[in-house]
């Protein structure tokens, strides 16, 4: 996403938020720092004359990273999981608060309407290849 100065202010307020959630002191916060803000958060500013090597070596000086998406626990439902190792390639977590073992879900299930999609699909004579085509799952998954 590209952002000019002319909707900077909107892009500021955001970034002064979600700056005070990971406990940085709210202060007057310059160009530079909502530039940095930004770059953390994956936003491209243009115009502000900060090449992004600048913004990446300020940003490891502070030591702010770009937080990964936590599953929740499928049992209790919590958000408080820890990265328990992984097997055959797929990411394992621990829950703290009832300690079960569950592995990430899989991105791409498919949901009830699309099975019933593809199923009429292939009754209609529509090919796996076609379906999969249509439906944007990969073959073996179709």
């Amino acid at each position: 996403m590209r952002v000019t100065r002319m909707n900077l202010v909107t892009l500021a307020q955001l970034i002064l938020m979600i700056l005070r959630n990971l406990n940085l002191k709210p202060r007057k916060y310059e160009l530079k720092d909502i530039a940095l803000a930004a770059y953390s958060l994956g936003v491209q500013i243009t115009k502000t004359g900060i090449p992004p090597s600048t913004l990446y070596y300020y940003l490891r000086k502070v030591g702010i990273r770009r937080r990964e998406s936590r599953p929740t626990c499928p049992s209790c439902n919590s958000n408080r999981v820890v990265k328990n190792g992984s097997s055959k390639g797929k990411a394992k977590y621990k829950c703290k608060a009832c300690g079960r073992t569950f592995y990430d879900a899989l991105r791409h299930r498919m949901d009830r309407e699309q099975r019933e999609r593809i199923l009429k699909e292939y009754l209609n004579r529509m090919s796996m290849r076609a379906i999969s085509r249509v439906e944007g799952k990969p073959l073996t998954t179709a």
